[in-house]
């Protein structure tokens, strides 16, 4: 006995020495088989550690009592109040804390399951003897609901625990409880089955009272979403020459086109499409399509190579004029009885060129660059204008000219004098017998069609359907029988393109990149009977 009233003297004198601060630091754990108080001094305030307590370390300070556990500490620790309500903070998770009240008693209960935390026990300025129940404020509400899981949110006036009871009848028979004390409260259900009808309650309980909530329901989703519409590329993938003006499209209602330009495979934080996409380099664009109310798209692809084909820009003296990008009309005469006039142009590193009798350009053809081109003027007495813009091979606009002449008389009739309109006359003509003589069962011999100039791809005339017949039988690979199934036209595009890669492979001809140029035009007008 003696012995005891000597501990507790030190212990004391330990108090005095600390400035109030109590720490009891007894090889862990500390058990308390008898009830002992700890006075707060700022309230002041006398806690009472319930007997079988057990902690790791135990200290106790003006304000609050400081209480550490771990999953060695082998039990639970409770803490009683007579006066105060308590509230519980933790250092860490792996245990848990209750707060209850009963008989106007406050009793907190703390233990550990897993690791180690440190619970600070504070008193608060309310007595327990006094709460009342909590008030349901926002009533229940479930949201993101999937085929499996849903989350039920509401809002108490004080703060309370959250407790959901849920089944798939008003009988419930399943619950799920978040100890912590809080008024917006958010509980999340997992496991659910899919297109299925679930009824709940909630319950809120503060220091032994408790408010639950009438019967709510809703039901899980079917499982079975529609995906969005594969995107869509215009132009479609293949060899081109030049930058493309890449168009990607979905048809799903108000769709989102999210798309990568480096492989890799496109996700919701990809660049979100909005305007057409350049494409001046070979590479692949790769595209999903999102909708609220459907699944994400198929990625969609498409591979486009762009060819830097070498073309023969002048060396020799501007025959257009005296700068970069030049046009003169009849060699710079300043008027013209007729509407057929010769074209002077210059353009520094122009492969292709468009001209018009328009500023617009509306209605006009890019053709192949030449320094010489014969023209025909619009048909009006008068100072009339011709506009040229030249473009690189890559097709960009590199530069643009214009002209003027007096046309003093307009003529009574006009007539075509340029030379292309003048093949194109025969070759139709020369078409036109031999279907004649087809339809009588005879033969005829025509004149063999010259090629006379460069063609490439996006280019139009009769000598690109005069072109892919001369390819169709000339190839049996998988190329030229894909042109022969699609007929001919007169439009140079990615079939015509690949049955000329498959000629010139075959033929020798380098370099085999679909440009029907000076070296593979000779080749063919010297095969051409």
């Amino acid at each position: 006995m003696k012995k005891h009233q000597i501990w507790w003297i030190a212990f004391f004198f330990l108090i005095a020495l600390s400035g109030g601060a109590v720490f009891c630091a007894h090889a862990a754990p500390l058990n308390f088989s008898t009830a002992e108080s700890i006075t707060l001094s700022s309230y002041p305030t006398t806690l009472t550690i319930g007997t079988s307590s057990v902690a790791d370390a135990l200290t106790a300070n003006a304000t609050s009592v400081l209480v550490t556990l771990s999953q060695t500490t082998g039990g639970s620790f409770t803490l009683l109040s007579l006066s105060y309500d308590l509230s519980v903070a933790t250092s860490t998770g792996g245990g848990s804390a209750t707060v209850s009240c009963s008989g106007g008693i406050e009793t907190a209960t703390l233990s550990q399951t897993t690791g180690l935390a440190v619970y600070t026990v504070t008193p608060t300025t309310q007595h327990c003897a006094n709460a009342s129940a909590p008030i349901i404020a926002v009533s229940p509400t479930s949201t993101n609901v999937t085929v499996n899981s849903a989350t039920i949110t509401w809002t108490t006036n004080i703060a309370a625990d959250s407790t959901v009871s849920y089944g798939t009848t008003p009988s419930y028979g399943a619950t799920s409880t978040d100890p912590s004390f809080v008024t917006a409260h958010s509980i999340s259900l997992t496991d659910l089955s899919t297109s299925t009808l679930y009824h709940y309650a909630v319950t809120s309980a503060s220091y032994g009272t408790s408010t639950t909530s009438g019967n709510y329901s809703f039901t899980t989703a079917s499982g079975i979403e529609n995906s969005a519409a594969t995107p869509t590329f215009s132009p479609v993938a293949g060899t081109y020459y030049g930058t493309q003006n890449v168009t990607i499209s979905c048809t799903t209602p108000a769709s989102t086109i999210y798309y990568t330009i480096d492989g890799t495979t496109p996700t919701i934080s990809s660049t979100a499409y909005a305007t057409p996409i350049g494409v001046s380099s070979s590479e692949t664009v790769n595209a999903i399509c999102t909708a609220t109310g459907y699944s994400t798209s198929a990625v969609a692809s498409s591979n486009y190579v762009i060819q830097a084909v070498v073309s023969s820009v002048p060396t020799s003296t501007q025959s257009g004029g005296s700068t970069a990008y030049d046009l003169s009309v009849n060699s710079g005469a300043l008027s013209t009885a007729t509407t057929s006039v010769t074209l002077s142009l210059y353009g520094t590193g122009a492969y292709t060129m468009e001209v018009s009798n328009t500023s617009t350009f509306v209605g006009a053809t890019w053709i192949s660059y030449t320094t010489t081109l014969p023209w025909i003027l619009a048909p009006s007495a008068g100072d009339q204008t011709v506009y040229v813009q030249f473009q690189s091979v890559r097709g960009m606009i590199v530069g643009t000219a214009q002209a003027s002449i007096d046309l003093t008389a307009p003529p009574a009739s006009l007539t075509s004098s340029t030379s292309s309109l003048t093949a194109e006359i025969a070759s139709l003509r020369a078409q036109l017998a031999v279907l004649l003589a087809e339809a009588n069962g005879t033969t005829i011999s025509t004149t063999p069609f010259v090629f006379t100039r460069n063609l490439y791809f996006g280019i139009t005339g009769n000598d690109v359907k005069q072109l892919q017949q001369f390819l169709i039988p000339q190839g049996s690979g998988p190329a030229a029988q894909k042109l022969k199934v699609h007929g001919t036209t007169t439009y140079f595009g990615v079939l015509t393109q690949n049955a000329l890669i498959e000629f010139q492979k075959k033929s020798g001809i380098t370099p085999a990149i679909g440009y029907f140029g000076p070296i593979t035009r000779k080749y063919v007008n010297n095969l051409i009977p």
